[in-house]
C-alpha cells in the first residue's frame, strides 16, 4: 500500500494540518508496494537541469488537474480520481528534485548581485522551456498530420488553421489545469470548487497563448518559407554564402525575433496569470491580498519574458539558418511556360536545341540569366546545374500531385507545355515528343488520375463559382481562370478592370478604361467648369432654379457658335475658356493610339478622322421629347419623310438611343451608336436650321452628353480598334494560347468578353420597345422616391472607409469637411471660389455632377440611366452631395497617401544615401509603403523622383491656372490623378459593369437589381478586400490586419446606429420607432450591422427570410421594392373583390406615395386616421419599403 505524506507544499493546500496524514491510493500509478522515496534529500545537478526537470513534473501534474477538472464536468467519476493522482504523483517527483536554490525576484530586487541574477535567469528559463513542449508538438503534429487530410491540404489556409489549432488545444488543456489548482489553492480543498469556470478560463487563457505563436513563427519563417516569385528560387539550391554568413547576416532579424517574443510571452503570461486568480476569487469568494497580487503579477511577467526570449531568439537562429524550401502554391492552373529547363526532358535535348532553333535556346538561357543570374551567371552549361534548376522549377510551377507523373514523361523523352491538375476542367499533361525520323515534335495528352474527393472538391468550386457568377459576382471574373491559361486575355480582363487579388503590389497597373474614361472626363471639363463659374447666376434656389438663365443660356450657345456674336464680355470670357475643352476634345480624338503600345496594319493611330470645323457646337436632338411626346415625335418624322428617309421611325429610334447626338457630315466626332459600335449614322439631307426646332441648346446639357459620349467611345477604340479590329485580334490570339494550354476558350467566355464590352459602352441587351423603355425608366425612378428618401442618414457610415484604406488623419478629414460647407455654400452662390480639395475631385471626374448621379444610379437603382426628376431627388434628399463629399474626402486621402509615402521612401533612401526604391530593404514599411503606391497604380520610384522635385516641394502657383504647378507633369496626371479614382472606388461604394454580376448590367433586369447594387460592390470591393488581407496575407499580418478592421468596423456601426436613431426620431419623433421600443442593445447592434453592408449579398437572404414578419414573401423581397408593391397591391385588390376588405388596399396606396410612405413626421398614421384604417405598423403589416438604404425593413 501506498505510504503516508506530508503533500501540503506539493499539492497546493494552504492548511497543512488538513493535508497531513491523508492516505493517497497511487496504486494504479505507481504500482502496489513500489516504494515512494522521501523528498528531503540533497539537490543534484546543476539549477537549469534541475528546473528543467521541475517544470516537467508540473506540466504533467497541471494535466492532471485538467483531467480531474473534466472529469467534474462530464460527470465521470474514474477520471477524477485519475486526474488527481496524476496531479499528486507529479507534484511529489517535482518536490524530489528539490525546491530552487535562488532568490524569489522579490528578494533579488531587495539584494541584487549578478550571481542570483544569473541563478534566477537559469532557473526560470528551465523551468519554461518545458512549457512550450505541448503546444508546438501539437502545432506541430497537427501540421503533419494535416498532410494526411486532402481537403486541409487543398485550402490555402488549411495546414495554417490546423497548425494554429495543434498549438490553442494543448495550452487550452493546460490553462484549465492551472485555473482547477488555483481555485483548490485558494479554497484550501482538494477538490475542484468549479470545474466549468476552469475549463472556461483555460478556453481564454489558451486563446491567450496564440499571441506567442505569431512572433516564434514569424521567426521560423523570417528567412524561410513559400517561393513567391522566380527570382526566389535562388535559394532552394543551398549555394554560398554559407550558413554561417547567412546566420551572421540574420543578426538583427533574430534579435528583433527574440524581442517580439520576449514582449508577446511576458504580457501573456502576466494577463494569464492575473486571469486565474480573477476567477478563483470570482468562484472561491476569497480574496487574494493585494501585495501577494501585485508580486504574482510581475514574477509572472519577467518570467514569462526571459522564458519568451529565449524561445524567440532560437526561432530566429534556426529561421534563419535553415534553407529555404519551395512551398505548395495552392489550388493553381500550372504554367509550364513560366519556367525555362522544365520543357526539357534533359540537359542533351537543351543543349540539342542549340542547333534546331538557336533563337529559342538564347531566349531560354538569357531568360535564366535574368531570373536566376545570381547562381547561374553564364546560363545553364552543365547536366548538375540542369537537374537543379527544373527540380527547381517543378517544385515551383506544378501542382505535388502532378509531378510524379511529370518525371515519367520526362524518362519517355517528353517536353511538357501545359499542366494541369488542381485547375478548372480535365486533368492532364500535355507535352511533345521529338519524332527522330521528321525531326518535328509531335504533340501528346497524358491524362492524369485523381482520387474522388479531389474531383468532387473541384466539381463543388465550379458550381460555387457558376453560381456566384450568376448571381452576386463580378462579371469579370469568369475571365480569371482564362486569364491564367492565356496571356492575351490577362493583358484583355486588366483593359476591363485592374486585378484587385494583389498582383498590384508587385508591379503598378495601369488605368483600366472605366478609371480612363473618369480621368478623361475630368481633364475635359475644367476649363468648361472654369467658363460656367464665371457666367453662372450670382444667386440661386437649388433644385428650382438653373446654375444660369435661360438668357445667359441663348447668349452662350451663340457665342460657341460665333466668337463674334454680339454678347457680353462675361459671357464671351466664358465661352473661350469652354471652347478650349471642345477643341480639346477634336485634338485628342484625332491624335488618339492605341494602348500599351499595340498597332493594327503598322499604324499606332486609332483612326478616327473627323474633319475640323472651326468653333463646332454638337448639334444634340432632344431625344426624351421625341421618346415621350407623340406630337413632337410626329412633326419630326413628317421632316424626315420629306427629306427622303425610307424609315423614319428607324431612323428616330437611333437618335433616341444615342441619346441625340447626330452626324450631320464627316466632321462631327465620333460618339456611341447603337447598334453596332461603329455603325456610321448621319442625317445628310438635312441642316442645321431645319432641325433647330428639334435641337437641345441647353449648353451644359449638351456638352455633357457630347463630352462623354465622345470619351466612351475613344477609350473604347483605343483599346479594342475603331472597328473592333483590336478586339477581333487578341480573341484569335486568346483562342489559340488557350488550346495550346489544353483547355479551350468556352463559349461562355467568349460571350462575357463581348458582354463585358457592350456593357462599358451602355449598350448590353437594351429596351428596343419604347414604351416598354418608358415603363422601366419610370418604375425606376418611382423605386428611388419610395425607398430612399433618407438615403443620406443611413449612409453615414460609409466614409470611415478611408480608416479602413489608410491616407488619411485629423487634417484632410477637416479640410474636406470645411470643403464640404463651402460647396452648400457655393449650392446657393454659384460663384463663390472653389478649394484645391473641390478642384481635385473635380478634375478625376468623380466630383462631375453627371458621374455623382450615375453612382446614384449604380447603387440603388441597376445601374440605369436617370432623369431629371431623379436627379433633382438625389440632390433634394442630400445624398448626390453627401456622395460627392465623400468622393472628396477619398481623393485627398489617396493623394495624401501618394505623397506622404514617396516622402517616407525619399526621406529614408537619403539617409542611407540609396539611388533606388529597389535598394530599400524588402520589410516592414519600406515594403508595404511602396505595395500601397503600386496598388494605386503608381511607381514608387517615379513618386520619390516626384517628391524630391523643386515644383513640388516649393509648391509653386502657376499663375494662369492659380493652382500648383506640378499639377501639369506627366506623373501627376497620369499617375496621381489614377491613384485618386483607384483609392476612391475601393471606398466609396461605385458598382460598375465590371464588379457587379452581368445581369445587372440588363436594363430589363434593373427593377430586380434595385437596392442591391452598394451590397454586391460592398461584398466583391471592401469584403473581399478584408478578407485576403486578414486570412491570405499570413498570421501575423492577419492579426494586425483583423484588429485594424475591427476598429474600422466599429466605428462605422456606431456611426449606423446613429444613422438609426436619426432616421427613427425623423419619421417617428422623439419617442422612435414602436417597431424597436423593447429592443435590446445587442439587437440595436445587429440592425446597425445591416446598415454598414457588412452582411454583404447574405443581407438580401436574411431580408427574404423574415419578409413574411412583414406581411410579405420571401420570393418578392428577393425581387426588390418595385415587385413588393405590385403584390401588395393584387392582394389589396383580392380582399376588396372578394372579402369587401377594401383597408389593406387602401393601407397599400397610402404606402405607395413617395415621402408619407416613410411616414415622415408621422404623416402616415395622420393619413390613416383621416381615412378611418388603422395602422398595423409593427404588428403584420405589409412591408415598409422606407429603408431609404439597402434593407427591406424599414
Amino acid at each position: 500500500m501506498a505510504q503516508e505524506f506530508d503533500f501540503s507544499d506539493i499539492l497546493g493546500t494552504t492548511e497543512t494540518e488538513k493535508a497531513i496524514g491523508q492516505e493517497l491510493d497511487f496504486s494504479d500509478i505507481i504500482g502496489e508496494g513500489d516504494y515512494i522515496p522521501s523528498y528531503n534529500i540533497e539537490p543534484s545537478g546543476n539549477e537549469f537541469t534541475r528546473a528543467i526537470e521541475r517544470g516537467w513534473n508540473n506540466i504533467q501534474a497541471l494535466s492532471g488537474d485538467a483531467i480531474e477538472a473534466y472529469g467534474e464536468f462530464f460527470e465521470l467519476p474514474d477520471a477524477v480520481a485519475y486526474g488527481k493522482g496524476v496531479a499528486a504523483k507529479n507534484r511529489l517527483e517535482a518536490a524530489q528534485v528539490g525546491a530552487p536554490q535562488v532568490p524569489s525576484f522579490k528578494a533579488l530586487r531587495e539584494d541584487f548581485d549578478f550571481e542570483s541574477l544569473g541563478d534566477f535567469t537559469a532557473k526560470t528559463i528551465g523551468e519554461a522551456l518545458p512549457s512550450f513542449v505541448p503546444s508546438l508538438g501539437g502545432a506541430t503534429a497537427f501540421n503533419f498530420l494535416s498532410n494526411f487530410v486532402p481537403y486541409l491540404r487543398a485550402l490555402k489556409y488549411g495546414k495554417t488553421a490546423a497548425t494554429t489549432l495543434g498549438y490553442y488545444i494543448p495550452s487550452q488543456i493546460l490553462g484549465t489545469g492551472e485555473a482547477a489548482a488555483e481555485q483548490k489553492r485558494l479554497a484550501g480543498t482538494d477538490d475542484i470548487p468549479d470545474a466549468t469556470q476552469a475549463i472556461m478560463t483555460g478556453v481564454k487563457t489558451g486563446s491567450f497563448d496564440l499571441v506567442t505563436l505569431i512572433p516564434i513563427l514569424r521567426a521560423f519563417k523570417a528567412k524561410g518559407g513559400i517561393i513567391k516569385t522566380p527570382k526566389e528560387i535562388e535559394q532552394v539550391f543551398n549555394v554560398k554564402p554559407s550558413v554561417a554568413l547567412k546566420a551572421v547576416k540574420a543578426v538583427p532579424g533574430i534579435v528583433t525575433a527574440g524581442a517580439l517574443a520576449l514582449a508577446a510571452e511576458g504580457i501573456t503570461e502576466r494577463e494569464q496569470e492575473r486571469q486565474f486568480m480573477l476567477d478563483a476569487e470570482k468562484v472561491t469568494g476569497v480574496d487574494i491580498p493585494d501585495e501577494e497580487f501585485q508580486e504574482r503579477l510581475i514574477e509572472s511577467l519577467v518570467q514569462g519574458a526571459i522564458g519568451g526570449g529565449t524561445i524567440g531568439l532560437t526561432a530566429g537562429t534556426i529561421g534563419a539558418v535553415l534553407p529555404n524550401r519551395a512551398g505548395e502554391t495552392g489550388l493553381k492552373l500550372n504554367d509550364v511556360q513560366e519556367g525555362t529547363v522544365i520543357k526539357y526532358s534533359s540537359f542533351n535535348e537543351f543543349q540539342n536545341e542549340q542547333k534546331r532553333n538557336p533563337d529559342l535556346y538564347k531566349e531560354e538561357q538569357d531568360k535564366i540569366k535574368k531570373n536566376y543570374g545570381v547562381i547561374y551567371p553564364n546560363g545553364i552549361n552543365n547536366e548538375q546545374d540542369f537537374m537543379r534548376l527544373r527540380n527547381a522549377e517543378v517544385n515551383q510551377i506544378v501542382d505535388k500531385p502532378a509531378r510524379a507523373p511529370l518525371q515519367e514523361i520526362y524518362e519517355k523523352g517528353g517536353r511538357p507545355t501545359a499542366v494541369n491538375y488542381y485547375g478548372r476542367g480535365e486533368e492532364f499533361i500535355k507535352y511533345n515528343v521529338l519524332n527522330k525520323k521528321t525531326g518535328e515534335l509531335e504533340s501528346r495528352y497524358e491524362p492524369l488520375d485523381v482520387g474522388r474527393f479531389t474531383r468532387y472538391k473541384k466539381n463543388i468550386k465550379n458550381v460555387g463559382s457558376a453560381l456566384r457568377d450568376v448571381t452576386i459576382g463580378k462579371s469579370v471574373s469568369l475571365l480569371d481562370d482564362l486569364a491564367k491559361r492565356s496571356p492575351t486575355a490577362k493583358r484583355l480582363r486588366a483593359m476591363f478592370s485592374y486585378y484587385d487579388d494583389g498582383t498590384g503590389k508587385d508591379k503598378a497597373q495601369g488605368a483600366d478604361i472605366s478609371e480612363a474614361i473618369l480621368l478623361n472626363m475630368g481633364k475635359f471639363s475644367n476649363n468648361f467648369q472654369k467658363g460656367l463659374d464665371i457666367i453662372s447666376r450670382g444667386f440661386r434656389v437649388p433644385g428650382l432654379m438653373a446654375r444660369i438663365s435661360p438668357k445667359t443660356n441663348r447668349e452662350l450657345y451663340l457665342a460657341l457658335n460665333d466668337p463674334k456674336a454680339n454678347v457680353s464680355p462675361r459671357i464671351r470670357k466664358g465661352a473661350e475658356l469652354m471652347r478650349k475643352d471642345f477643341d480639346g476634345l477634336y485634338k485628342y480624338t484625332t491624335e488618339a493610339e492605341f494602348i500599351d503600345g499595340m498597332s493594327y496594319k503598322g499604324s499606332k493611330n486609332v483612326g478616327f478622322t473627323p474633319g475640323f470645323i472651326k468653333n463646332y457646337f454638337p448639334i444634340v436632338l432632344q431625344h426624351k421629347k421625341l421618346q415621350n411626346d407623340s406630337r413632337y415625335r410626329k412633326q419630326f418624322r413628317e421632316l424626315l419623310a420629306s427629306k427622303g428617309f425610307k424609315d423614319p421611325d428607324k431612323t428616330i429610334q437611333e437618335v433616341i438611343d444615342d441619346k441625340g447626338i447626330i452626324n450631320l457630315s464627316t466632321a462631327d466626332m465620333p460618339t456611341r451608336k447603337a447598334g453596332s459600335i461603329e455603325e456610321p449614322r448621319t442625317l445628310k439631307n438635312l441642316t442645321a436650321e431645319e432641325l433647330a426646332p428639334f435641337t437641345n441648346t441647353n449648353v451644359i446639357d449638351v456638352f455633357q452628353k457630347y463630352r462623354d459620349g465622345v470619351i466612351r467611345r475613344v477609350e473604347y477604340g483605343k483599346r479594342f480598334g475603331k472597328e473592333n479590329e483590336l478586339r477581333d485580334v487578341m480573341f484569335a490570339k486568346i483562342e489559340e494560347e488557350a488550346n495550346a494550354k489544353g483547355l479551350p476558350l468556352t463559349k461562355k467566355e467568349k460571350e462575357r468578353m463581348v458582354n463585358i464590352g457592350q456593357a462599358l459602352q451602355k449598350q448590353y441587351k437594351p429596351i428596343e420597345n419604347n414604351f416598354l423603355r418608358r415603363l422601366n425608366a419610370g418604375l425606376i425612378s418611382y423605386g428611388y422616391v419610395l425607398t430612399l428618401p433618407f438615403a443620406t442618414i443611413s449612409s453615414l457610415s460609409e466614409p470611415f472607409l478611408v480608416l479602413s484604406r489608410g491616407g488619411t488623419g485629423p487634417a484632410i478629414i477637416a479640410k474636406s469637411l470645411v470643403s464640404g460647407m463651402k460647396g452648400i455654400v457655393r449650392s446657393v452662390f454659384p460663384r463663390f471660389p472653389r478649394d484645391e480639395f473641390d478642384r481635385a475631385v473635380a478634375d478625376i471626374g468623380l466630383g462631375l455632377e453627371a458621374a455623382v448621379i450615375e453612382r446614384q444610379a449604380d447603387a440603388f437603382g441597376g445601374g440605369q440611366d436617370t432623369n431629371k426628376f431623379t436627379e433633382k431627388f438625389f440632390r433634394f434628399n442630400f445624398l448626390s452631395q453627401f456622395t460627392r463629399w465623400n468622393r472628396m474626402l477619398a481623393n485627398a486621402s489617396g493623394r495624401n497617401m501618394v505623397f506622404s509615402n514617396a516622402g517616407f521612401l525619399s526621406d529614408n533612401m537619403e539617409r542611407r544615401r540609396l539611388t533606388s526604391v529597389d535598394q530599400l530593404p524588402d520589410t516592414g514599411r519600406f515594403k508595404l509603403y511602396q505595395e500601397q503606391l503600386r496598388e494605386l497604380g503608381v511607381n514608387p520610384q517615379d513618386a520619390v523622383d516626384f517628391v524630391r522635385s523643386d515644383m513640388y516641394r516649393k509648391k509653386r502657383i502657376d499663375p494662369e491656372t492659380n493652382d500648383y504647378a506640378y499639377k501639369d507633369t506627366d506623373f501627376y496626371q497620369n499617375q496621381v490623378r489614377l491613384a485618386g479614382v483607384r483609392y476612391v472606388n475601393e471606398v466609396v461604394m461605385n458598382p460598375r459593369a465590371t464588379t457587379r454580376p452581368m445581369w445587372m448590367s440588363d436594363p430589363k433586369l434593373a427593377i430586380f437589381a434595385q437596392l442591391k447594387g452598394f451590397q454586391v460592390a460592398f461584398s466583391n470591393t471592401v469584403l473581399k478586400r478584408w478578407y485576403k488581407e486578414m486570412f491570405q496575407q499570413g498570421f501575423y499580418n492577419g492579426v494586425a490586419n483583423g484588429a485594424k478592421y475591427a476598429a474600422v468596423g466599429s466605428v462605422m456601426v456606431v456611426a449606423a446606429m446613429l444613422g438609426n436613431e436619426l432616421r427613427d426620431t425623423a419619421k417617428f419623433g422623439l419617442k422612435g420607432n414602436p417597431r424597436y421600443k423593447d429592443e435590446t442593445d445587442f439587437e440595436a447592434i445587429l440592425r446597425a450591422i445591416e446598415r454598414t453592408g457588412f452582411y454583404g449579398p447574405a443581407q438580401f437572404l436574411l431580408d427574404a427570410a423574415r419578409a413574411e414578419q412583414y406581411g410579405s414573401g420571401p420570393v418578392e423581397a428577393l425581387m426588390g421594392p418595385i415587385v413588393t408593391r405590385l403584390v401588395s397591391y393584387l392582394e389589396g385588390i383580392a380582399d376588396a373583390l372578394t372579402k369587401d376588405d377594401k383597408k389593406k388596399i387602401v393601407r397599400e396606396i397610402v404606402k405607395s406615395i413617395p415621402f408619407i410612405s416613410a411616414n415622415v413626421g408621422g404623416s402616415r398614421d395622420r393619413v390613416y386616421e383621416a381615412l378611418g384604417v388603422e395602422s398595423t405598423f409593427g404588428q403584420e403589416a405589409g412591408l415598409d419599403f422606407s429603408v431609404d438604404s439597402f434593407s427591406i425593413e424599414d
